[in-house]
């Protein structure tokens, strides 16, 4: 595992929609190496996850030390924010989609985050999203996910 001063992740990502309305997610795992919920790796602030699409900007935070005690070493996914595609019934849109997360105070050592994928898909199948404070549930992982 890796510890980090400085977290940010950004990427661009086009693709085509027919209109409707769109949840944005990061799925992600917080472990504890140290054992207690008061002592892992410093995240100390939240995190600050960004999403910008047709001039349209959204920012969500998620505090990881809010997370339920049972939340550790469970993947989550955590809704960043929705994309609404107006136009003709079953008329394609093309969409460039701006998407991050950082976490930028120097002052603490951060580690033990696991960063699996971002989704885009309809909002009506949305289920297992959590909008405001995430219930966890675990699942398997896709791939290899990425480990900070």
């Amino acid at each position: 595992m890796k510890a980090v001063c400085w977290f940010a992740v950004n990427g661009k990502w086009e693709g085509t929609f027919t209109p409707g309305e769109y949840s944005v997610c990061w799925r992600l795992k917080v472990v504890n190496p140290q054992g207690g919920q008061q002592h892992f790796l410093a995240w100390k602030k939240p995190l600050r996850f960004s999403l910008s699409y047709l001039g349209i900007s959204v920012q969500k935070e998620l505090d990881l030390r809010n997370l339920p005690r049972n939340g550790f070493e469970k993947w989550f996914e955590f809704m960043v924010g929705e994309i609404v595609v107006r136009g003709i019934y079953d008329s394609a849109v093309k969409l460039k989609i701006e998407f991050g997360i950082e976490e930028i105070d120097c002052s603490f050592w951060k580690g033990g985050l696991f960063l699996d994928c971002l989704t885009v898909r309809p909002s009506h199948c949305d289920e297992t999203i959590y909008r405001t404070q995430p219930e966890l549930h675990a699942s398997a992982a896709r791939g290899r996910p990425g480990v900070f």
